[in-house]
């Protein structure tokens, strides 16, 4: 498969990521699922990992902007709280970051909303994951740890009940 010239910017002030020059807007868990499929079935590897990128930059921006409003949340630990609290509030899940560190570690992805709409809705019986999360995790620790996105990478994902997933972050 040819590789694609993906044109793809990332506006820090304005928050918003543009596939050339048109923005991409993630909306309900179910347009996620079905947008998340029909990127997976295209079989790029590049369009898959502009999941992850859109949600690597949004949220790392989102959370660096509030811990910089909020000054007395310099914790780590309160940081990722923050960063789970968050995740869980936008409906999209319960994420465990207890075992993570400044130098990487283990996210239990608990529940993943989307995980459970791929295997309801598209019948998926496999190691689903949801891209999307994944970008949250690596933002969400990047700013817990004011670290610049890419400073972190995703080295494994492993099924662990019917709904959630284990990922093993290290340093990238």
């Amino acid at each position: 498969m040819a590789k694609l010239d993906l044109n793809y910017k990332f506006d820090k002030n304005k928050n918003r990521m543009t596939l050339y020059d048109h923005r991409i807007i993630t909306t309900s868990i179910y347009h996620n699922a079905f947008m998340q499929e029909t990127i997976v079935e295209s079989g790029n590897p590049e369009t898959i990992e502009l999941l992850s990128k859109a949600s690597t930059e949004s949220t790392l921006t989102l959370l660096t902007m509030y811990f910089n409003e909020h000054p007395d949340v310099t914790d780590k630990l309160e940081r990722l709280k923050t960063v789970a609290l968050l995740y869980q509030g936008l409906g999209y899940g319960i994420l465990n970051l207890d075992g993570i560190t400044e130098n990487g570690g283990i996210v239990d992805v608990v529940h993943s909303n989307l995980v459970e709409v791929l295997k309801t809705k598209f019948n998926k019986n496999g190691n689903e994951e949801c891209y999307y999360t994944n970008g949250f995790i690596l933002g969400g620790i990047s700013s817990s740890f004011q670290k610049k996105a890419g400073f972190y990478k995703i080295v494994e994902t492993s099924m662990h009940n019917n709904y959630g997933y284990k990922i093993r972050v290290e340093e990238a």
